[in-house]
């Protein structure tokens, strides 16, 4: 896992249940928290996020965040 650098806030988890998924709340969640970075002087954002989550890699994408780094884990 990639630690945060001093100048990042760090997402540590993100997850809307399988039923409530499509609606909007994965991107909702994402705008607050950077309302709260913003407002906490963070100019960066970073997260984990498996490669194979393509639902959670798109919903990233899709708000701006781009993958930066990909590392093998073993399983």
């Amino acid at each position: 896992m990639k630690r945060a650098a001093p100048d990042e806030y760090y997402i540590s988890n993100i997850a809307v249940l399988p039923e409530q998924q499509g609606h909007g709340l994965g991107n909702q969640m994402l705008q607050l928290t950077e309302k709260k970075a913003r407002e906490q002087g963070y100019k960066k954002i970073s997260l984990t996020v498996d490669i194979e989550n393509e639902r959670a890699l798109s919903l990233y994408c899709r708000t701006g965040f781009e993958v930066v780094q990909t590392k093998a884990l073993s399983r």
